[in-house]
């Protein structure tokens, strides 16, 4: 997986520009022209969702994958319970003739737990002819017990230009903490050769516990134009930014009870290599690498490089909004429609955004499972509830980092084998920072 800080770091700016926008009318705001903010102005936005119900075909599709994997009629259990939240407060705290200055804190958490198991007739392990059509079958057992509990906190400073509300720089200041458990038994191995096919069947049993402090700031020039004002639908303008990104990183990933072999497949990742990581648990703030994006002991030494995109207006639409009813917003396209904001003439503030699930593959055993349109969301909230929420989640994340530090984890078996595990540093990071802000659309007949 290619580290593209840049990306994380537009998509944090482009995420926050839009909820910074999504839930208030309390600010003056010329008619379809950049808003005005006074000092004191905030926005609070938020949302909890019951994954398990929101993803309720993919899974009946994975039970009826078991079902017919195993020839079993229904399955011994299938419990699946996962709940997302994400919580934002913003506040201008300078608006001056040149600027705006926003400060704003943003907080997300996950939990899944997962019992499935289910018995069937499975072949016997050993090598089957090809000639062979009685190879003996066996009754066996496949079970998985698995529960992740991750957090993240992100505080930030945001500057826009004043005139046309462009994105000057970013500060922020994240932690992230999460702690795994997965034991899976007997996962079928099936492998073709020139005699026949043979089956084995492999348990995997780990703990991971990860914990990381990630300081980034980035400057934009010129400023970072995500929506041009005046805004008209047919609109087409584009950006041109070279971001300078600066940072640090802290804190670990330790995984225990690798098998020499395993240990040896995932430390021969040339990420990993280029990184400097030949073991655990890997320590970030010693974090080296030779090629971009630089680092040096935990320290980000990166090359300015440009962020790009194309823009247009390709639309109007009548949506319901929590709070403001029926409204119309114009949609904006960022690269052809893969990212969306939304803006209203009625409300004088983008309504919110959205990202293509496209990019996203399920694993080659789950090829069947269609990932869903809909995407987790964020809605206007008063600021107190926010802050309550935040509060919480921030004081969860502490606790989940402390037991992250005091865990001794079983082990890692063949799980992680084709994930390089810096990618999956940032896909933790970015997953929690980037949880979509999106207002679900709901359009007049």
């Amino acid at each position: 997986m290619k580290i593209n800080v840049t990306a994380v770091i537009a998509i944090m700016a482009t995420l926050m520009f839009c909820a910074l926008f999504a839930s208030t009318a309390q600010a003056v705001i010329p008619a379809v022209n950049a808003p005005v903010w006074n000092q004191g102005d905030s926005w609070a936005m938020g949302k909890s969702v019951d994954l398990d119900a929101e993803f309720s075909n993919q899974l009946n599709q994975i039970q009826h994958m078991l079902e017919n994997m195993t020839n079993a009629t229904s399955l011994d259990e299938f419990q699946v319970q996962a709940m997302a939240s994400s919580w934002l407060k913003v506040e201008v705290v300078t608006a001056n003739a040149e600027e705006y200055v926003l400060h704003g804190k943003l907080a997300a958490r996950f939990n899944a737990d997962v019992a499935i198991s289910v018995t069937g007739e499975m072949p016997a392990v050993g090598t089957k002819a090809w000639t062979d059509f009685n190879y003996p079958k066996t009754p066996r057992t496949i079970s998985a017990d698995i529960s992740l509990d991750m957090a993240f906190v992100s505080e930030m400073t945001i500057v826009f230009e004043k005139p046309t509300m462009a994105i000057k720089s970013i500060e922020t200041m994240n932690k992230a903490s999460a702690i795994a458990s997965v034991n899976i038994m007997n996962i079928p191995e099936i492998k073709l050769n020139l005699s026949g096919i043979s089956y084995s069947y492999k348990n995997i049993d780990f703990d991971i516990n990860f914990d990381m402090e990630l300081n980034v700031g980035a400057s934009f020039s010129p400023a970072l134009n995500l929506i041009k004002f005046p805004l008209s639908v047919g609109d087409n303008w584009t950006i041109s930014s070279l971001a300078s990104i600066t940072g640090n990183v802290s804190g670990f990933l330790d995984v225990k009870g690798l098998s020499a072999s395993d240990k040896e497949s995932l430390f021969s990742n040339s990420m990993l290599q280029n990184a400097g990581i030949t073991d655990f648990p890997i320590d970030f703030s010693k974090l080296s690498t030779e090629n971009e994006p630089k680092i040096v002991n935990g320290t980000f030494l990166m090359a300015p490089r440009y962020v790009n995109a194309s823009m247009e207006c390709t639309g109007v639409e009548l949506v319901t909004l929590p709070i403001f009813g029926e409204v119309a917003v114009y949609e904006i396209s960022a690269n052809g429609g893969s990212e969306k904001f939304y803006y209203s003439d009625d409300v004088h503030f983008l309504t919110g955004a959205e990202s293509s699930l496209e990019g996203i593959e399920m694993p080659v055993e789950l090829g069947g499972v269609q990932m869903p349109e809909a995407m987790i969301s964020m809605e206007p909230v008063t600021a107190q509830e926010a802050e309550q929420n935040i509060n919480s989640i921030s004081a969860y994340q502490s606790d989940l980092s402390g037991q992250a530090g005091n865990s001794n984890g079983d082990g890692l078996t063949g799980l992680l084998s084709n994930v390089a595990i810096v990618g999956l540093i940032v896909v933790i990071v970015a997953l929690a920072a980037v949880v979509a802000v999106v207002i679900v659309k709901s359009k007049k007949k």
